[in-house]
């Protein structure tokens, strides 16, 4: 059982605070995180559970991708949703992997670029908190050209 407590939050506020948190960790692989949001855009949420959200997704873009490397954070309004994606040029994911990874009944833990580890949890630990926050999540993702995770939460 999670508690929430929805406010107002400025989404590039969001993506500056998160992104700043993995810096040393995208830095030791000269990774650039970009940044590409308006001032004004907000959503209605939970600031811990998104900060998480976001984090996760960053997280797993920078242990999946090369060194000397782009990831991008970005937000666009679509009808009443804000739209935030995490994109990166890494390895990407099959059809088989792509229809399974927010659905896992077991543990599945992929090894990164550099042989990084992780619990095989975060991603459907993160639907679950995008579904509090009655938002989707979805992903694009192609075999050696990166994945784009796209959270969509309702307009503040």
């Amino acid at each position: 059982e999670i508690s929430i407590h929805k406010i107002e939050l400025k989404v590039k506020s969001i993506l500056e605070s998160t992104a700043a948190s993995y810096d040393l960790l995208a830095k030791n692989k000269n990774i650039t995180i970009k940044i590409d949001a308006d001032e004004q855009t907000s959503i209605l949420g939970d600031k811990f559970i998104i900060e998480t959200v976001i984090g996760n997704l960053l997280d797993n873009a920078i242990k999946f991708s090369p060194d000397n490397s782009e990831i991008v954070l970005s937000e666009r309004k679509e009808d009443n949703f804000i739209e935030i994606s995490v994109a990166d040029r890494g390895r990407g994911m099959d059809e088989i992997t792509l229809n399974s990874i927010f659905y896992q009944n077991h543990h599945i833990s992929t090894s990164g670029t550099n042989n990084e580890r992780g619990t095989g949890l975060g991603l459907k630990i993160c639907k679950e908190f995008i579904d509090l926050h009655c938002g989707t999540i979805e992903v694009e993702s192609e075999l050696s050209k990166g994945s784009k995770f796209k959270v969509k939460f309702p307009v503040a």
